[in-house]
């Protein structure tokens, strides 16, 4: 799809891209008070508890993958984006076979040199999942950055050298920038609303 917005054209691909946008990572968070902490069978389990959750205020869930842990599913009652700009460390991909990626609903190429095309994931199903307690290869660039946003747009310049992900420590203003969007992680944090088992 395009749109033209003045005399800027927006591009879209609505691709099936919900892995990518599924690959957000937050982590160093401080968590709200806790309503519940059960253990589950797997994660649809945990958002069904979120979904039940009495007076169906229920933010967010957390869900933990160690088959060791006994409270695996965590139920917040915290509003999602307060929670999320009270994390320590963002994780964002910039860019997956080729195409630009962001977090909002859509692109504007004008403001984003080298990019033919760009995958928007404020569109996808996946937008209210992300994760966390992750573990990444050693990045391939880093440096000190006022905000997050000089550092996505640092990582992003690297595209070309193949990079793909970026992580940026708000309180250490410091960026990172990968090559591999792929990491470990432990634990998937799903806003209420969302179902994980399509991401």
């Amino acid at each position: 799809k395009i749109f033209i917005v003045g005399l800027s054209a927006i591009l879209v691909v609505n691709a099936d891209i919900t892995d990518v946008c599924s690959s957000y990572q937050y982590d160093s968070c401080a968590y709200p008070s806790l309503h519940l902490a059960s253990h589950v069978g797997n994660i649809n389990e945990c958002k069904t508890l979120c979904d039940d959750a009495e007076g169906g205020v229920c933010g967010f869930f957390t869900y933990d993958t160690d088959p060791f842990t006994d409270e695996n599913c965590k139920i917040y009652f915290s509003d999602w984006e307060t929670f999320l700009n009270g994390c320590n460390l963002h994780g964002s991909p910039v860019q997956h076979d080729g195409s630009c990626i962001v977090s909002d609903v859509q692109c504007d190429l004008d403001d984003m040199p080298g990019c033919d095309s760009c995958m928007a994931c404020g569109n996808s199903f996946c937008n209210g999942i992300v994760r966390s307690e992750c573990t990444a290869a050693q990045p391939e660039e880093t440096t000190d950055a006022p905000n997050e946003y000089f550092c996505e747009a640092f990582c992003r310049m690297l595209i070309y050298e193949g990079i793909a992900y970026y992580t940026y420590k708000v309180e250490e203003q410091t960026c990172a920038c990968y090559k591999e969007m792929e990491r470990d992680c432990r634990k998937m944090i799903v806003q209420q609303g969302y179902d994980p088992s399509i991401c």
